[in-house]
């Protein structure tokens, strides 16, 4: 266990950011959930630690969504009806303000874990 002194890392709050979202995703059933952060390889951790560090440096919902989906359009990913790794697409490909309700309940729970933690964080 840490001492109460430590740091946190980004890294570790991105691990436990990205598997709350993860559980969230079980339990809206959504049919390719990710797998668990230690299971991801480094260039799929560095979307979820960048998503820590926008928060951190305190850029609001709508911000941190487009630069998402502007990660996603370089890699070939559009919008889409329903969530398709194989075709790339996904629904959340939209304004954050048009995203359904528990995407963004899933964005606010990003940010209650960040900011529950940023005072502690070693951001280096």
């Amino acid at each position: 266990m840490k001492a109460d002194n430590d740091g946190i890392t980004v890294d570790a709050v991105a691990r436990i950011v990205h598997n709350a979202q993860r559980d969230l995703e079980y339990w809206l059933e959504d049919p390719y959930p990710p797998p668990p952060y230690d299971a991801l390889p480094e260039e799929l951790r560095f979307p979820v630690q960048s998503l820590v560090r926008l928060i951190v440096q305190g850029y609001c919902a709508d911000y941190v969504q487009d630069m998402w989906i502007a990660s996603m359009a370089a890699k070939d990913w559009k919008h889409g009806d329903v969530k398709d790794p194989h075709e790339k697409t996904h629904p959340c490909m939209v304004p954050f303000s048009s995203l359904p309700l528990w995407e963004k309940r899933r964005m606010h729970l990003a940010y209650d874990i960040v900011e529950g933690f940023a005072r502690y964080m070693d951001l280096g």
